[in-house]
């Protein structure tokens, strides 16, 4: 039988992006300091896991809320898969400078056409980061993964997309430093969305 591992997906802390309403993307603004402190109190409650890996997208944002959040003392593998949905040039607009099509938004628009991804590319590119680490040999059985909104309802969306399907019909956003966790034993299950508790 099958070990149950476990894989923790944290969001990055409160960026400058975040409080001007722009598009990040695979651009980066650094952590304010409400962001900083977002990620040292989840130090409080993954102190209490242990961990086999850590890993993070390589975005400065999400490394360094890995840094915070485990008080600077594990090593963190940097992963370009955990990376936010790339939105090419629209990268760095504010929200109110874009228009959707009808009946789609950020995470559903296709923006391909800007050199930039769309839900299916990106939800392939974080299914295989998944896929990869639940095959790891060994004893390793839980992960703890800092990475972005999008890519964590990419997640959402690759092992219960039922789930998926009500967050973008509830415009539910993924919180700043909030936990979702999957579990794989086989296959996957959906445990917990957007939690400040573990």
């Amino acid at each position: 039988m099958q070990n149950d591992k476990y894989i923790y997906l944290i969001r990055h802390g409160e960026t400058l992006s975040n409080i001007y309403n722009r598009l990040q993307g695979w651009s980066d603004t650094p952590l304010t300091p409400k962001g900083v402190i977002q990620a040292k109190e989840l130090y409080d409650q993954l102190k209490t896991i242990q961990f086999d890996r850590y890993y993070s997208s390589t975005s400065d944002r999400a490394y360094e809320t890995g840094e915070y959040a485990t008080a600077f003392q594990h090593h963190i593998q940097r992963d370009k898969r955990l990376r936010e949905m790339n939105f090419g040039i629209k990268e760095c607009f504010r929200a109110d400078e874009l228009e959707f099509p009808e009946g789609t938004n950020y995470i559903t628009c296709d923006w391909v056409p800007f050199g930039g991804e769309n839900i299916d590319l990106l939800t392939k590119r974080i299914g295989e980061f998944l896929d990869h680490i639940v095959s790891l040999n060994g004893e390793s059985s839980c992960y703890c993964c800092f990475t972005h909104g999008f890519s964590i309802l990419a997640a959402i969306r690759y092992v219960d997309p039922e789930a998926y399907q009500r967050m973008i019909e509830e415009n539910h956003k993924i919180g700043n430093c909030t936990i979702t966790t999957i579990k794989w034993n086989g296959t996957y299950e959906l445990v917990q969305i957007d939690s400040k508790n573990l």
